[in-house]
């Protein structure tokens, strides 16, 4: 019987583990991203450079934009960059949290 509540309580940890995970994923895309927008507004000089590093960015980490969604702005050494997306994160069919993040950054 011991060994029976043992392995329940593994088993709910392991639960409570991946969901934290899970719904942490989206938080942690989201520092990430802001924080490389940060940086290519802050050092980029060319606004045409600006668009194709912050897309292939979004790409690698997985954030769901398209070159719509980012809105340039500014002049060389101050410029503006707007994004924002919407993420759904799906728990076993049971639980759904839909986060929405926006992204403005300089001046």
């Amino acid at each position: 019987m011991k060994v029976f509540k043992v392995l329940v309580c593994l088993a709910i940890f392991g639960l409570l583990v991946y969901s934290g995970v899970r719904l942490g994923e989206p938080y942690y895309r989201y520092y990430s991203f802001k924080a490389k927008v940060e940086e290519v507004a802050k050092f980029e000089v060319q606004q045409e450079k600006i668009l194709p590093e912050v897309m292939k960015y979004a790409q690698e980490i997985g954030i769901p934009i398209t070159e719509t969604d980012v809105s340039i702005g500014g002049s060389r050494g101050r410029y503006e960059i707007e994004t924002s997306w919407t993420e759904t994160v799906n728990l076993f069919d049971i639980y759904e949290q839909t986060y929405n993040f926006q992204i403005t950054v300089g001046r």
